[in-house]
């Protein structure tokens, strides 16, 4: 896992509940791809998609805010700016970009996604302006000089022509022309941006591993990265309602989730042993079907958590083709011997030695190495 959920609760705002959860699900997309098929041919898979993501990106702010003025570089950095507060929801102050004479500089002081893989970092700092300046400015690159996620003390970047060789002085560059103004938006403005680039960025990612493997694979990495992803919400949800039936709880946690996405759903059909929702809207509907069966994983994990005698199943989904999505927690079937399980299972029994602590989460991350070596787990 490579973010916790300290601060997420059943009393959350929605907005930071979907940022959190969307933030998670996108550093574990890559984390898995990267697991599966190494560093190098991950970001070969990517990074396609995130160049087309970038002028996309670039594009809609530059249409939504009417910035209209000259293809340059001091337009370019208003729309990076921009784009960097909106995906990272940080506040203004944190990331800083100059011009100057011959090229430009930029700094940022934290990043909520300092603890994801190196590889997301390369794709955000590296991929991202490089796609977009392109546009502005062929004869120049960035260059990411320090990074938070190495431990670095902040991120730099430096602007300069394609011609010159690393490392670059500063002072090469000359006096600054501009800085970018540390312009507050409006909280509603920023909450639908970083949802939609967030969720592009989950949705894209977990593309790249579909054209690694396939539809037919069975996507096991990504689908048990979302189920500690799921275990470890559902724990903390819990803990805030120790006295409530516990199917409602894990309802109420799943119900949570799926209104923090901006999914439209019907009246809640709950009863003693099932809880049952119907989407009838829902942003991810014309994704991959695989987008469906990672939220299905995650939610089996808030299910483990609260209650290992209730599942999470999807009777119809709109990826699937069908005009909705509808979901049923409920009692489990009676289970076949432990003689008869698959192999596989033993997924499930170390999640289960998680949930209960007897196993902390980098014991589970390197037996789960040792599954997949063994191919007991298919890597």
């Amino acid at each position: 896992m490579t973010k916790e959920f300290e601060e997420i609760g059943p009393t959350n705002e929605p907005s930071e509940v979907a940022f959190q959860l969307l933030a998670d699900w996108w550093m574990d997309s890559i984390q898995a791809l990267v697991d599966a098929v190494g560093s190098s041919k991950a970001l070969e898979l990517l990074r396609p998609h995130y160049k087309n993501a970038g002028i996309s990106a670039s594009l809609v702010i530059k249409n939504s805010f009417g910035l209209s003025g000259p293809d340059n570089r001091e337009s370019w950095a208003i729309i990076q700016k921009m784009g960097y507060d909106f995906l990272t929801r940080a506040d203004p102050s944190v990331f800083n970009l100059d011009s100057r004479d011959i090229g430009g500089t930029a700094r940022s002081t934290d990043c909520p996604f300092k603890n994801g893989p190196l590889e997301l970092c390369k794709l955000v700092c590296d991929t991202f302006p490089n796609t977009t300046l392109a546009g502005y400015t062929p004869d120049y690159e960035i260059v990411t000089t320090a990074r938070i996620s190495q431990g670095d003390p902040e991120c730099v970047w430096i602007t300069k022509p394609r011609s010159w060789e690393l490392p670059v002085d500063i002072e090469r560059l000359g006096n600054i022309k501009c800085e970018t103004i540390r312009r507050r938006f409006p909280k509603e403005i920023v909450d639908d941006f970083s949802i939609q680039y967030l969720a592009e960025m989950w949705v894209i990612s977990i593309r790249a591993y579909l054209e690694q493997f396939g539809n037919e694979k069975p996507a096991s990495i990504l689908r048990t990265y979302m189920k500690l992803s799921g275990t470890s919400f559902g724990l903390r949800h819990l803990r805030a309602n120790p006295n409530a039936f516990k199917n409602n709880i894990a309802g109420g946690c799943v119900g949570l989730c799926y209104d923090a996405l901006h999914t439209k759903m019907a009246q809640a059909e709950i009863t003693k042993s099932n809880f049952e929702r119907t989407i009838v809207e829902c942003p991810f509907q014309d994704a991959p079907q695989e987008v469906c069966m990672q939220i299905a994983s995650f939610c089996e994990g808030i299910c483990e958590s609260i209650d290992p005698d209730y599942q999470f199943a999807y009777d119809r989904m709109m990826t699937k083709g069908d005009g909705s999505c509808h979901w049923t927690i409920k009692k489990k079937e009676e289970q076949k011997a432990p003689d008869d399980r698959h192999p596989t299972d033993h997924l499930d029994r170390l999640i289960r030695k998680f949930i209960d602590g007897e196993i902390t989460e980098d014991e589970f991350k390197n037996k789960m190495a040792v599954l997949k070596e063994m191919e007991i787990i298919k890597k």
